[in-house]
């Protein structure tokens, strides 16, 4: 893998905590989050006896352990005036950010790291599927990839969903 830049949706982050493997995402790659994701959709994982533990990512962000990446008003705009509501819609708030920022061309040297098929999908149909990477590809390459939480987040789903959106591009953006 060439970038070591690397935004991560809410998913990934709380499998991360959850599998025990935040430590070594963050101590071998230059971690991103948007401010969305930081601020509204992380909060706790369960662990294994399914009680809640917290997450505290204001505390890892005051720690320079991530960083805050937050797209402005005008940037979810450009995204919204290129997709059709009907799949808006289902995409949520924090991958709605990371993709408007995406779109920028500003994020050109990271990867977005996401086990959403929506937001996989919409990758796709936004010409940005080079800018996704799968949390098995992550954690391969620093060593890690028996720490990966289910087949959803393979590279080989992965790459599924990103052929799919590629096939429902015509459906996905606005006409």
């Amino acid at each position: 893998m060439k970038s070591r830049l690397v935004i991560l949706d809410a998913n990934v982050i709380i499998k991360a905590f959850a599998g025990n493997f935040w430590t070594s995402l963050v101590s071998q790659y230059d971690i991103s989050v948007n401010s969305f994701v930081l601020h509204n959709e992380v909060y706790f994982y369960p662990d294994e006896n399914n009680q809640k533990v917290n997450i505290d990512l204001a505390g890892e962000l005051a720690a320079g352990r991530i960083k805050e990446i937050t797209a402005t008003t005008d940037q979810v705009e450009d995204l919204i005036k290129k997709v059709n509501p009907n799949f808006l819609d289902r995409i949520d708030d924090g991958e709605q950010e990371a993709l408007a920022l995406l779109l920028t061309g500003d994020f050109d040297n990271f990867k977005y790291c996401t086990g959403d098929t929506r937001a996989i999908k919409a990758l796709s149909s936004l010409g940005l599927g080079t800018l996704g990477i799968s949390l098995e590809e992550l954690l391969t390459a620093i060593g890690q990839k028996g720490k990966l939480p289910d087949p959803s987040y393979s590279k080989d789903a992965f790459d599924r969903k990103k052929a799919e959106g590629f096939q429902e591009r015509d459906m996905f953006l606005k006409k």
